[in-house]
């Protein structure tokens, strides 16, 4: 159920230097490098005695997922939250794999989005290089009506705009490392009370611009995310934050 591309790409991971044999230890190791790519519906591996040998031969189902996909949603309130909801990704597999992902809200009181795209680097370690960035706003009325508001306009909107680059590299089957750079833009826009002309004012406005690095180490051998009976996690972090604030007004000068 694989093309040529695909069945490399495991000839790889498994039998790196082309070698013919491999231990147990070693394919339990290849299996969940492969799996943890993201590119496969199902691997169904599968050992087949050879009597000549005297050795295992390993036999493998694998189930790909598709190139491209596309979602789309959204949903419908009797309040100006109703949105709608948009998704797009596509991802190749190949010794240096490529995946990206792009998705968006829409609607009267909201908006978003956020895109990201990572490559999977070929070198001996499992290591990803990737991008991310996003985008929201969200404005409050005075008071909320059926379905739509226009006569008034929003008496708060707050906005934020971010994107980080990161680097991650697996240590074993259980452990990662991961370096993150990363930037953030804040602003709100508000009337300072109800006391005010809407048309004759102009809105406060706070910005908050920041910068972070952040270094994680995160180790896990749970036997359930959500309720494990056995093993251990272990999760360090070090971070650093630096950023500037400022605020405007005409009714506080």
């Amino acid at each position: 159920g694989t093309n040529q591309k695909t069945e490399r790409f495991i000839n790889h991971i498994f039998f790196k230097n082309d070698r013919d044999t491999i231990s147990f230890d070693e394919a339990k190791d290849a299996y969940y490098r492969t799996i943890t790519s993201g590119k496969f519906y199902d691997l169904l591996p599968r050992p087949k005695y050879d009597k000549q040998s005297g050795l295992f031969d390993l036999v493998m189902k694998a189930d790909l997922k598709n190139n491209l996909g596309v979602g789309i949603g959204g949903f419908i309130t009797s309040t100006t939250n109703s949105m709608a909801f948009l998704s797009v990704n596509y991802e190749t597999l190949a010794l240096n794999s490529f995946s990206s992902e792009a998705m968006g809200w829409f609607g009267q009181s909201y908006y978003g989005g956020l895109a990201n795209a990572r490559i999977s680097l070929h070198s001996g370690l499992p290591m990803t290089l990737g991008v991310q960035g996003g985008a929201w706003q969200q404005k409050y009325y005075e008071d909320d009506v059926l379905f739509f508001e226009e006569s008034t306009p929003s008496f708060i909107t707050k906005a934020q705009f971010y994107g980080n680059l990161y680097w991650s590299v697996g240590v074993g089957r259980h452990s990662k490392f991961q370096l993150t750079a990363g930037y953030g833009f804040l602003k709100d826009r508000f009337y300072p009370n109800n006391n005010v002309s809407f048309i004759a004012m102009n809105q406060d406005e706070q910005q908050s611009k920041l910068g972070q690095l952040k270094l994680s180490y995160d180790y896990n051998t749970l036997n359930n995310i959500i309720y494990p009976s056995k093993g251990v996690r272990l999760f360090s972090e070090a971070s650093g934050v630096i950023g500037e604030q400022s605020y405007s007004s005409e009714y506080y000068p």
